[in-house]
């Protein structure tokens, strides 16, 4: 009897997450506005004002015609 309670428990919490998460995807994103703000293939990327790890300040424009890879996270 045990066992029969504790899988109906976690097939009514299994369907319930996904439900919430799909509420809370839905508030926070809308998808018309991010297909606005995609840049479209082929046009030069806004120029970025980076630091690097030296502290010394890298901008994208300088950097046309040569092949870099940006990593976006935090190090502290």
């Amino acid at each position: 009897m045990n066992i029969r309670i504790t899988c109906i428990t976690l097939l009514c919490l299994a369907s319930a997450g996904p439900a919430q998460m799909r509420k809370r995807w839905i508030d926070q994103y809308d998808g018309t506005v991010f297909a606005q703000a995609e840049p479209a293939v082929g046009t030069a990327a806004p120029d970025l004002c980076l630091w690097d790890l030296d502290g010394r300040p890298r901008s994208l424009h300088l950097e046309r015609g040569r092949t870099i890879v940006l990593i976006a996270g935090s190090y502290t």
